[in-house]
């Protein structure tokens, strides 16, 4: 935990570069720091919301001088998340609140007053000298508990109480038509110019010695935009549908006019997730009854635009395949029929197609044209996912024997197209059914087919299960040798572990003692199944790999290979002096490889 004696919560700023302090004001104000609690005298601890949830200690010392710690990957000094932090137990432990709130609308009270949808946490302090004695600030107690507070308890409380309060009810409803529903009828517009500035103030001035430049930080980009994407869900759960549409479209305007060609190597920030969420946020919202024709043509015309966006290029974002969506989405009964026929049409061939057949699909059901949903699941049954609807209404009205005629009509269609695992899974569909019915036969049929076609260690163990033991030795000998599964020289991890499980170390160990290439891995993995019953020659098999290994393999990862497997003989019965003898031997005859010495005296 790093600790310097002069950095204080009153100076820790002058110590850090102002770019991680203002990420940090950006974090605090956007209220990322939860749950934070003084768990003993001086020592705090938060959970601080970003990419992934970080976890900060600060911890106070009688002198006032500030250790820290946060398990974020940042390798500085002190990183956003904890500059968030102790600007949050600055807020809490202050003495003069006031002189706090003049520092913040120096950093930027226009940015706030603007992007109340991202800092809305706490109500401004600034009416408070209308000498009203009852208001939050005067009553410590209260503040002190409201920082405890979560927002379910708050939420729980509200409720009860309004039940019976019939005047806090009304001013509760007030207060919150207010803030989201009572808007004027330039909502759109307010919207629109709050994303943009929100998202534009994210580019950075670089300058260097002969020349300046603009830089945007995605990073920065992404954190402000889910905040927005955050306001925009809750107002669409409270019913403005409309000013969810235009956060979610002007956020797509506003990012695209910052995207160029270095947006590709933004690996580390979730661009996609965002664009993501903001397209989830448009689908949800345009179907609203608050969102009228030409609301949604716009919607439309935008998206449309942003069809060659750079966002589109890098495939941050799908805007053809969101348009598609939101058209159909916006288009009844027969027109909505009509569209997704020519998107059937036009992605005739590709894996995209499905998805509108299984759109169509729903629709007719939607218009209780049931007949026609069921000819075009006879239209597309070879396509797989189309059949599968077949298979499940048929299992639905436990019409079994029906179903397992179309799952083996997709069996002929897999194997005719030679598509070996579409077959496969079909298999398992057919298996699965015959569990549900209880049929043994039919059981221990499909589970050989599986295995032999997939040697999967699942269905061995099923057929295991099912057949007769006293039959099991000659049956499992027929059904490796059926799936290939044979010592036959090379390393095979399935056939070693169902040796494994079978308790087999005879041929275990001859498995391991035929392995031509890679045999010193296959000893090392099964040594510890083999330590009991052929140690002996287990370790004469691993001491002439190992010289053999060391004579031909140079580099560190070889060196630590023969040490595990210099574990393993000093694993087996009675064999650490051979083990040491050996280490002995590998260290006087490569002494010059000093690495390999050392990993092996470790």
């Amino acid at each position: 935990m790093p600790s310097i004696m002069n950095i204080t919560l009153d100076n820790f700023q002058d110590f850090i570069p102002s770019r991680i302090y203002w990420r940090g004001v950006d974090y605090q104000e956007s209220g990322a720091v939860t749950q934070l609690q003084e768990k003993s005298a001086g020592t705090w601890h938060a959970t601080v919301l970003g990419t992934e949830n970080y976890n900060v200690t600060v911890r106070i010392g009688q002198n006032g001088a500030l250790t820290w710690s946060c398990d974020c990957p940042y390798d500085g000094s002190m990183c956003k998340h904890v500059v968030a932090t102790l600007l949050e137990i600055n807020d809490r432990t202050s003495d003069n609140d006031s002189d706090d709130d003049e520092f913040e609308d120096d950093y930027d009270a226009d940015f706030e007053d603007e992007f109340e949808i991202e800092f809305d946490d706490e109500d401004s302090d600034d009416n408070d000298d209308d000498g009203d004695d009852t208001s939050l600030s005067s009553d410590p107690e209260l503040e002190r508990l409201l920082a405890l507070a979560t927002l379910n308890d708050l939420k729980a409380f509200i409720r009860q109480h309004s039940t019976s309060d019939s005047s806090l009810r009304r001013a509760m409803i007030e207060h919150l038509q207010s803030l989201y529903l009572d808007q004027p009828n330039d909502v759109a517009i307010n919207y629109e110019q709050k994303v943009d500035k929100a998202i534009s103030s994210c580019i950075i001035t670089e300058r260097t010695r002969y020349d300046f430049y603009d830089e945007t930080d995605w990073e920065k980009v992404v954190d402000r935009a889910n905040a927005l994407l955050n306001e925009g869900e809750k107002l669409l759960k409270a019913g403005n549908a409309r000013a969810a549409v235009a956060i979610a479209v002007q956020l797509f305007k506003s990012m695209d006019k910052m995207a160029d060609e270095s947006i590709a190597y933004e690996e580390e920030s979730d661009i996609g997730g965002v664009c993501d969420r903001a397209g989830n946020l448009l689908l949800q919202a345009i179907v609203k009854p608050g969102i009228d024709s030409g609301c949604r043509s716009s919607v439309l015309d935008s998206i449309k635009a942003l069809t060659s966006s750079e966002l589109c290029d890098y495939d941050y974002c799908d805007f053809d395949r969101l348009l598609q969506q939101l058209t159909l989405l916006t288009l009844q009964g027969d027109d909505a029929i009509k569209f997704v026929d020519k998107m059937i049409a036009s992605h005739a061939g590709k894996y995209s197609q499905c998805d509108y057949i299984k759109q169509k699909i729903d629709l007719l059901k939607q218009l209780g044209r049931h007949d026609e949903a069921e000819r075009t699941i006879d239209q597309y049954i070879d396509t797989p996912q189309i059949r599968q609807l077949r298979v499940d209404r048929l299992l639905a009205e436990q019409h079994y024997e029906e179903a397992l005629r179309v799952i083996d009509g997709g069996i002929a269609v897999a194997i005719e197209r030679q598509h070996n695992g579409t077959a496969g899974d079909w298999t398992v569909r057919k298996l699965a059914i015959y569990e549900a019915l209880g049929d043994t036969e039919q059981q221990i049929k499909l589970c050989r087919e599986l295995f032999v076609r997939r040697s999967d260690i699942e269905h061995y163990r099923k057929l295991r299960s099912l057949s007769p033991a006293k039959q099991w030795p000659q049956f499992l000998a027929e059904l490796l040798s059926d799936a290939g599964l044979v010592i036959n020289g090379y390393s095979d991890y399935r056939l070693a572990e169902i040796l494994i499980e079978e308790g087999d170390h005879d041929k275990l160990f001859d498995y391991v003692r035929q392995i031509k290439k890679g045999r010193l891995d296959e000893a090392i993995r099964c040594a510890i199944h083999l330590r009991n019953t052929h140690s002996k020659q287990l370790l004469a098999l691993l001491q002439q790999d190992i010289r053999d290994y060391a004579a031909t393999h140079v580099g560190e990862s070889h060196y630590r290979k023969l040490a595990d497997a210099l574990r393993v003989i000093k694993g087996l019965p009675n064999c650490r002096a051979a083990a040491a003898a050996l280490r002995t031997e590998l260290c006087t005859t490569y002494a010059r490889r000093r690495r390999m010495v050392e990993i092996l005296r470790e």
